[in-house]
């Protein structure tokens, strides 16, 4: 589940540094100490987001939308309103999900 975790909040970090600029990287190791440095020192994140999907099934691009939470110690929430209502909710070691509703 840490692994997830970990996953998750570097793929975050990064997605919203590489939006923010958009320039080659000059040193790897200096951003990398530097990340590593921010997210030592952060304690909660909130931000609303937009996903964009490729599927092999569909021929268009499947966009969600929604909430982003995070809060240091391992808690993570996902709240999707568009195009329907989900929610992944990450607490420590726990895992819930709720799909219209009701708990997967």
């Amino acid at each position: 589940m840490k692994t997830i975790f970990t996953s998750l909040f570097i793929s975050f970090l990064l997605s919203a540094t590489m939006q923010a600029q958009m320039r080659p990287l000059d040193n790897i190791n200096d951003f990398n100490q530097k990340l590593a440095t921010e997210a030592n020192t952060l304690q909660s994140i909130e931000s609303d987001f937009t996903q964009e999907k490729y599927l092999d099934v569909f021929d268009e691009k499947i966009i969600s939308e929604g909430h982003f939470y995070y809060k240091k110690e391992n808690k993570i929430c996902m709240e999707y309103s568009s195009p329907l209502n989900y929610l992944i909710v990450i607490n420590g070691g726990k895992l819930k999900i709720v799909s219209d509703g009701k708990k997967v």
